[in-house]
């Protein structure tokens, strides 16, 4: 059962003509009470957003049902967080993911003698919290013993009890509760299932006032810090031994160390101005992927048909949907092949180039980003190409991982 809890928090911000009025509901750690304080990182999130945008906001904490009634009847101008889902979207619009959840399947650690798999068959016994979306992701996918419990606590009292085998929850959720139930993480085991992107939905009557909300809201995401959003220590040493098993596709050395070196012959040719120099290349890559309507340069139909772009096109096929994207540059930061077309030519003001070749690092991860095209989430991995003659850096390569299909711990034949 739900108790009412009302709390109010007004931004600092000056430049407002209206308060923004927005509910949340309790889940931790996202939304939790603390000292009758409203707190927790998606609640930090959002203050830090509206604040870079200067606006005035009034935070209320109710039950879920309860913000969805008030939204239909336009008595808010918005609600937090929540996962994307039908209802919602039939009263606003969702923002870029504030914060994500990592779901997985947990595990007691059994003894030695009697081992249970990371993964759960259809017939285990699963758990997860009434109502949740971890609910009904487990009847979408035929389960066929679930169990529910009313809060994230009792799920796990029921897992201590051995009445399920498996428990479906977010990560962050979970440890949380554990350690109020003294539960050592050190007795669990847990596999990986998906990222779930965490919205908060703005009413179409508000949006309809604040045409450009939405946009700016969405673009001011990225400069609030947000550490789940990070790839953890396990998750990068999986995707980095995936991508130096795929850096090591047949011939895809050999073809890098040619084109880099055609690459530099290339540059001296440019700079004695006989054709156009590389960075205007970048300058009209970049005007022709602009807008809705994005075109092909001769320039860039040429980097697409060469013998690395149909190598990386090749990996990028056999990857088994691992990989969306990938893309090799030079030293230089220019370029050489790629298996989908990038925004720009030039990636030497890139993080990850600063990184593989400024301060010379083994390997570089993005953060998780959210594609809301392809409604999948994505993590970089840039590792430098060496010339194996002269065993000086050449290139790098870029892999854009789909995020969940890379992770993902279930074996060949699971239903998923």
């Amino acid at each position: 059962m739900w108790q009412s809890f009302f709390y109010a928090a007004v931004g600092n911000a000056a430049d407002v003509d209206a308060i923004i009025q927005l509910r949340t509901h309790l889940h931790p750690p996202y939304q939790l009470l603390k000292d009758k304080e409203l707190m927790g990182t998606g609640v930090e999130a959002m203050r830090c957003v509206l604040t870079q945008m200067g606006r005035k906001y009034q935070i209320m904490l109710s039950p879920p049902n309860r913000n969805r009634h008030l939204m239909a009847t336009g008595k808010v101008d918005g609600l937090f967080l929540n996962t994307p889902n039908v209802e919602l979207n039939k009263m606003g619009i969702a923002t870029e993911p504030l914060a994500l959840e990592r779901w997985k399947f947990f595990r007691l650690l059994a003894p030695l003698d009697t081992p249970i798999d990371p993964v759960p068959n259809l017939s285990d016994r699963i758990g997860s919290v009434l109502g949740s979306n971890e609910g009904s992701w487990l009847s979408q996918h035929r389960f066929e013993k679930t169990a529910f419990s009313s809060d994230m606590k009792s799920l796990i009292k029921v897992l201590l009890n051995k009445r399920v085998d498996y428990v479906l929850a977010d990560e962050a959720a979970f440890y949380q509760a554990a350690k109020e139930n003294d539960l050592s993480v050190e007795n669990v085991g847990s596999s990986f299932v998906r990222y779930v992107p965490l919205v908060a939905h703005f009413s179409y009557d508000f949006l309809a006032l604040n045409p450009t909300f939405l946009d700016e809201f969405n673009g001011r995401i990225d400069l609030c810090p947000a550490d789940e959003k990070q790839p953890t220590v396990t998750e990068k040493q999986r995707l980095a031994d995936l991508a130096k098993a795929f850096a090591s596709f047949e011939g895809l050395q050999d073809i890098i160390v040619k084109r880099a070196s055609e690459s530099k012959d290339r540059d001296h040719t440019a700079v004695t101005g006989k054709m156009i120099t590389r960075r205007q290349q970048d300058v009209a890559w970049i005007e022709a992927r602009q807008g809705q309507q994005k075109t092909l340069t001769p320039f860039i139909k040429s980097i697409l048909a060469n013998s690395l772009s149909k190598k990386l096109q090749q990996l990028e096929q056999k990857s088994q949907g691992k990989i969306s994207e990938v893309f090799v540059f030079d030293n230089q930061g220019y370029i050489l092949g790629l298996s989908q077309i990038t925004s720009d030519y030039w990636q030497g003001d890139e993080e990850k180039y600063r990184r593989i070749f400024d301060d010379n690092e083994p390997i570089s991860f993005s953060r998780i980003q959210f594609d809301s095209s392809a409604r999948k989430f994505l993590v970089s991995v840039t590792m430098p190409i060496f010339n194996p003659e002269t065993d000086r850096k050449i290139a790098a390569i870029t892999f854009g991982f789909d995020a969940d299909i890379s992770l993902r711990d279930y074996a060949e034949g699971m239903p998923f």
